[in-house]
């Protein structure tokens, strides 16, 4: 109940921030300076919402666990279809809260509240669904194959050289040579993901390619190497084209291809997905050992020592 009211009420002070859309003289016409400093006349409309996931959840006033654009499957979420789902019919949702039908908004996965969204005449709020990158690209999903990563390289036991390949990146244009090793980061910033997408294709090709102090990978292996590296150039070539200013019809067709190539081969990293469960249990047992070494005598240690210990407890979490 207090989820709700803490909801409506996010949706009140919006409904009260686009009231100025609702105004007659913004349906017809209305006056504007512009930059240049002439006066225009202009028909003010909400065109687009820059937000993650969850803000567009609260934004949508829907369930966490169901798309803001359509209507796809709980347990589809996350998979590549090539024909889509219908739209999501807000208008619909309307008609149902405004007769108090509870269940059938359970059933769509909508929020009990009056959405400030519907307020805004002739808005579709799922036109106004646009990609985040930094957030649902960066932080999100290349965060996560930075976990798979790393899962998959310490299966095959090619963590050492990654690091090694890590560690020795050269500089380059419109590259920042990383100033730590790459298990020694805890937390990184938008432009440091920016860099990890950047290189994370050849030095992951690089540690599995590389000979060296390495026994000769079986057959199998080498398919799943094979595998593993189609899937993170996939995703790697996507992101970097979402990049560009501007589009045509076959760029477009090459990020569906990336796509579509990324799902079909992401099946070799999805058994190193940490569930909610693992990483809980995994933070708690980090601060656990944080706690037993604050208990423990450590003022006797040097700088060196200190570091290799928070480098040990960083590799052990």
């Amino acid at each position: 109940m207090q989820e709700i009211q803490a909801l409506q009420t996010v949706h009140d002070i919006l409904e009260h921030m686009l009231k100025p859309l609702s105004n007659v003289q913004c349906q017809q016409e209305y006056e504007m300076v512009c930059a240049d400093g002439n006066v225009q006349i202009c028909f003010p409309k909400l065109f687009c919402w820059l937000a993650d996931h969850m803000e567009n959840a609260i934004l949508h006033g829907i369930a966490s666990n169901r798309c803001p654009t359509c209507i796809t499957p709980t347990e589809k979420l996350g998979e590549h279809v090539e024909t889509g789902y219908l739209i999501c019919r807000h208008a619909d949702y309307r008609t149902i809260y405004m007769e108090s039908d509870m269940s059938s908004l359970n059933v769509h996965r909508v929020k009990n509240i009056r959405n400030a969204l519907w307020s805004v005449p002739n808005l579709n709020p799922p036109d106004l669904i646009r990609a985040d990158i930094l957030h649902n690209m960066l932080l999100r999903v290349l965060d996560h194959m930075m976990d798979w990563i790393q899962g998959f390289l310490e299966q095959h036991d090619r963590m050492n050289a990654f690091d090694h390949v890590w560690s020795r990146l050269p500089p380059y244009s419109g590259f920042t040579v990383p100033a730590k090793a790459y298990r020694m980061v805890t937390q990184w910033s938008g432009k440091e993901m920016r860099n990890f997408a950047k290189v994370i294709l050849r030095a992951f090709t690089a540690a599995l390619r590389q000979k060296a102090n390495q026994p000769h990978p079986t057959r199998g292996q080498v398919q799943e190497f094979n595998k593993a590296i189609w899937c993170v150039r996939s995703m790697t070539d996507f992101y970097l084209m979402t990049q560009y200013d501007s589009h045509t019809d076959k760029t477009i067709s090459y990020m569906q291809e990336y796509l579509r190539g990324f799902h079909n081969t992401k099946d070799m990293f999805l058994r190193f997905q940490a569930g909610k469960g693992a990483k809980k249990a995994a933070a708690e047992a980090h601060k656990n050992l944080l706690r037993e070494q604050s208990q423990a005598s450590i003022s006797n240690l040097t700088m060196s020592e200190k570091a290799k210990m928070r480098q040990e407890n960083n590799l052990e979490r």
